[in-house]
């Protein structure tokens, strides 16, 4: 047998042979044997889901016992196999955030490499949030090449017409030599989406006075510019909980705007609770080659001031004669635009030699009346 095995040698071990070794010593918890088999597989394997389990395994391992540093390597590098086979931009975002974060917790300064491609990709996806929150994060950062296109990738897709006037691609974004070659493809189509993403600029301000009573109406404009011909197909303006939308002009039309052109229109609004009230953002959807984008306006403040109560009151009486008894009705209503809380009423009629209550009271109490709303009641007097 011995000598077989010296002629022959022994058989050789595949891959994913190694990849079921390492998955045996990761659940008998022999995390250094498993991240030696792990590795081996990885370098070893051609087949893609057992080079990225390796590595998603070992990143696991470094995370759970705490090397935060070792573990953003392997999400990286699961992030950069996964891009030399282009797949779905969300798995790539997922796995260089987890490397990002890892990187954060293990106090590294050169976030380049990570943050450079998470901003491309999460642009290229339009997930636009995403691309506000990592451009918070790493504005304030010392900025290598790599950090400095993160930024300017962001702040191009937000500031209008620069983007659209920059004919050269390559002049648009600077990419440096060390970005990834494996994620190379996610600049064109993430300066495809900026040229896109900043083709209008919306601004909304205010028609009227700062200040406005409860009930009246106000005018606010809202402009768009477009750089680019786009269809504008929504349009909402956010109020807010202190006053309504009263007249939204073409708030459900297709509106078509040609490069260098702009739409204006005026909102009618009525404020309602006192106090300051912030109108907006307004949000405006439109579509622009193959893409569609909502973007969003400014915000403007308005002080909601308390308007004058004004109340009506209707008596209906008739001829009087004595030693009859005679139903008076009376009407009250708010003909104001503001809420009237706690009204007191009182019907004053003559000394009781003259005349009487014989039913109902000579004083009444409202706890509240809303604009427009009526209260009415009736007396019964004798005379």
């Amino acid at each position: 047998m011995s000598f077989i095995l010296r002629l022959f040698g022994r058989k050789k071990e595949s891959p994913e042979d190694i990849y079921l070794k390492g998955m045996d010593a990761f659940s008998s918890k022999n995390f250094q044997n498993a991240l030696y088999y792990f590795d081996l597989a990885y370098k070893k394997s051609r087949i893609f889901s057992t080079k990225v389990n390796a590595l998603m395994n070992s990143a696991t391992i470094n995370e759970n016992r705490g090397d935060n540093k070792g573990a953003s390597n392997f999400y990286y590098k699961a992030a950069l196999l996964k891009a030399s086979h282009q797949k779905p931009h969300a798995e790539i975002i997922d796995l260089l955030t987890k490397s990002y974060r890892q990187l954060v917790k293990s106090g590294k300064k050169n976030m380049g490499p990570v943050v450079a491609p998470l901003m491309l990709y999460a642009i290229a996806k339009q997930d636009f949030n995403l691309s506000q929150k990592g451009y918070n994060r790493i504005k304030d950062l010392k900025q290598d090449p790599l950090i400095a296109l993160a930024i300017d990738a962001w702040e191009l897709a937000k500031t209008s017409n620069i983007a659209i006037r920059v004919s050269d691609k390559n002049d648009l974004l600077k990419i440096p030599n060390n970005f990834p070659k494996e994620m190379m493809y996610i600049t064109e189509e993430a300066i495809s989406v900026i040229r896109a993403y900043s083709v209008i600029e919306p601004a909304l301000e205010l028609v009227d006075a700062d200040k406005v009573k409860s009930g009246d109406d106000m005018k606010l404009k809202l402009t768009i510019k477009s750089y680019a011909n786009i269809e504008i197909t929504k349009l909402i303006l956010n109020v807010g909980n202190k006053g309504i939308i009263t007249n939204f002009p073409k708030e459900k039309e297709l509106i078509k705007l040609a490069s260098g052109k702009q739409e204006e229109i005026i909102i009618s609004l009525e404020g309602q609770l006192n106090g300051l009230w912030e109108i907006g953002p307004a949000e405006i959807t439109y579509a622009y080659q193959k893409y569609e984008f909502t973007v969003k306006s400014n915000n403007v403040s308005v002080t909601v001031i308390e308007a004058a109560p004004s109340l009506e009151l209707e008596i209906e009486t008739e001829p009087i004669e004595e030693d009859f008894e005679y139903e008076i009705f009376s009407r009250l209503t708010n003909i104001g635009k503001v809420i009237i809380d706690n009204i007191q009423i009182k019907l004053i009629i003559p000394s009781v030699e003259i005349a009487k209550f014989i039913d109902g009271s000579s004083q009444k109490t409202i706890f509240s009346l809303n604009p427009g709303e009526k209260f009415e009641f009736s007396n019964k007097i004798k005379f």
